[in-house]
């Protein structure tokens, strides 16, 4: 089965201390893609959130960008699509969110994530899907 994880399965799996690091680390193993805009956001949280140097957080992101896992981005048609239907969705900062979401649906890719609020505003539960949900 093809499918990404987000930012929040990326930290997660990055992090040991993480509660969810053995759930995240094993959809990291079993990713077939990843969303470039997620790499980008989790180096900000590595670096922000968690304190983590650049040089670091660098050469995880560089080693996950180089990957066998395909990389997917927003296309200009993605944000198009985006913009159409943010006010009536009621969108605010999670854009972001719905540009990856709209990428993976674009590609036919699955999406896995920890964020709850996500799996439903997404509204397609067996495409976007909440990572402790999954069967083990």
């Amino acid at each position: 089965m093809s499918f990404a994880v987000d930012t929040s399965v990326i930290i997660a799996s990055t992090i040991a201390e993480h509660e969810h690091h053995t759930a995240a680390h094993d959809a990291m193993v079993r990713a077939t893609h990843l969303p470039v805009a997620c790499l980008a956001e989790s180096w900000s949280v590595l670096t922000r959130a968690f304190g983590l140097d650049p040089v670091t957080v660098g050469q995880v992101i560089t080693a996950l960008a180089k990957s066998d896992r395909e990389l997917l981005a927003a296309t200009h048609e993605d944000y198009t699509e985006v913009f159409r239907h943010g006010a009536a969705i009621g969108l605010r900062g999670d854009i972001h969110d719905a540009l990856i979401w709209q990428a993976c649906r674009r590609s036919d890719v699955d999406l896995v994530t920890l964020d709850r609020r996500w799996v439903r505003r997404a509204g397609q539960p067996d495409r976007c899907r909440y990572l402790l949900d999954e069967a083990a």
